[in-house]
C-alpha cells in the first residue's frame, strides 16, 4: 500500500469498491409481507487495475479475479418493501464484509405489465489493517415474469469511500461511479437461482445466486 501513488490508489479503492458492493441479485418483484428469501451467493469480479494490486502487494502478485462468496437473508414488508442483509468472508484475505439493502417495489407488475423497484444499499469491509472502505449506492430495477424466468435490467450508481490505514502520505479517495447490470431470475418452487452480470466503471462481475423463498 505505501508504494502506491495517489492515483494508483484511487484505482485500487475503484476496483475494491465494486467487489465490495452489495449485488442485487433479485428482480424489481416485492416478496409480498410474508415473503422470506435465505439464499447463498457467489460473486467473480475481474480486476481491472491488477498492475496496481500487485504494486500494492509489494511485487508479491495478484489474482486476475477476486471470489465473493456470501449468506444472504431478505423479508418483505407492506407497501412493496424487502429489506436484506449479507455476510461474506473473503477467501485467503481474512476479509470481512457486511451490507444492508432497502427494495421498494413503484411499480409491482403484472401478468402483462413489467415491475419497477428502486433499491438503497450499503457495505462495510473489516478485518483489513491496512484499509478502511465502505460503499453505498442506488439502483433502478425494471423487470417482466414470463412463467418460471424473470429478466431484468437496472443501472445506478455506487459511492466507495476509502481511507489507507497505513503510515503514507495518500489521502483518502471519494469515489462515485456508474453500474449497470443484468440478470435473470429462475423459479423452481422448492428453490430459486439468480444468474447477473455488471460493471461498475472497469470491473466486470458475474453473480450466482441459489436460495429458497417461502
Amino acid at each position: 500500500m505505501q508504494l502506491l501513488s495517489q492515483s494508483e490508489f484511487r484505482q485500487l479503492a475503484q476496483d475494491l469498491g465494486g467487489i465490495a458492493s452489495f449485488k442485487g441479485l433479485a428482480s424489481a418483484t416485492p416478496l409480498g409481507v410474508t415473503g422470506f428469501d435465505v439464499a447463498t451467493s457467489l460473486s467473480w469480479s475481474t480486476l481491472a487495475h491488477r498492475e496496481v494490486w500487485n504494486k500494492a502487494a509489494a511485487g508479491l502478485g495478484s489474482p486476475s479475479a477476486v471470489p465473493v462468496p456470501a449468506l444472504r437473508l431478505a423479508k418483505g414488508g407492506p407497501w412493496g418493501l424487502d429489506v436484506g442483509v449479507m455476510a461474506s468472508t473473503v477467501p485467503a484475505t481474512g476479509a470481512q464484509l457486511s451490507g444492508a439493502e432497502l427494495r421498494w417495489a413503484l411499480i409491482e407488475g403484472g401478468p402483462v405489465t413489467p415491475a419497477l423497484g428502486l433499491r438503497l444499499h450499503a457495505t462495510r469491509l473489516s478485518g483489513v489493517k491496512q484499509l478502511s472502505l465502505g460503499t453505498s449506492g442506488f439502483d433502478v430495477t425494471l423487470s417482466k415474469g414470463f412463467a418460471l424466468v424473470t429478466p431484468y435490467i437496472g443501472a445506478g450508481a455506487l459511492r466507495t469511500a476509502a481511507t489507507a490505514q497505513v503510515s503514507t502520505a495518500l489521502a483518502g479517495e471519494n469515489l462515485s461511479t456508474s453500474r449497470l447490470f443484468a440478470g435473470a431470475h429462475l423459479n423452481f418452487g422448492l428453490f430459486d437461482v439468480t444468474l447477473e452480470a455488471d460493471r461498475s466503471s472497469d470491473l466486470r462481475t458475474v453473480s450466482g445466486r441459489l436460495g429458497y423463498r417461502f
